[in-house]
């Protein structure tokens, strides 16, 4: 079979022609269209970021509020536990001067006991070396009378 070839007429030239200007154009406006609603997703896209941006920037504003509190009340525990920690140093301190004075009294207390304890073994003592004394002397005496009536 032979290959049917038509001729190129001007005419079909000039369909041929305005055929691809309309797909041209046809193809212009799809981008252009492509290309505005692509503007319109990057402009919402961009939009989104920015809330989110707005939003993460007022949630860390929050956060570090909220640490600035908690480090507010930590601050102020710890000085009340200072405070709490003085007081009871102080009457940790008061309580030993107080027992330290009990014990002075105490050894000055004792002291004065054994004092008089020492005042009575010392009495105690010269009583008996007088009286040990006078028992030699009565012996001495007795054995002189003894001696005495046997002579």
């Amino acid at each position: 079979m032979e290959a049917v070839r038509e001729a190129w007429t001007d005419e079909r030239l000039d369909d041929l022609t305005v055929r691809m200007d309309r797909g041209f154009d046809r193809v212009d406006t799809d981008i252009r269209d492509l290309v505005t609603r692509m503007d319109h997703g990057f402009e919402r896209v961009d939009s989104d970021i920015r809330e989110l941006a707005d939003r993460t920037d007022r949630g860390f504003e929050r956060v570090d509020s909220d640490i600035r509190e908690l480090a507010d009340r930590t601050d102020r525990g710890f000085e009340r536990v200072d405070t709490e920690f003085r007081e009871l140093g102080d009457r940790t301190n008061r309580g030993f001067e107080r027992v330290d004075t009990e014990f002075r009294e105490l050894r000055g207390a004792m002291n004065a006991r054994f004092n008089a304890v020492d005042a009575r073994f010392d009495a105690m003592h010269r009583t008996m070396i007088i009286g040990q004394r006078a028992t030699i002397i009565c012996l001495v005496g007795v054995i002189g009378s003894i001696l005495a009536t046997r002579l």
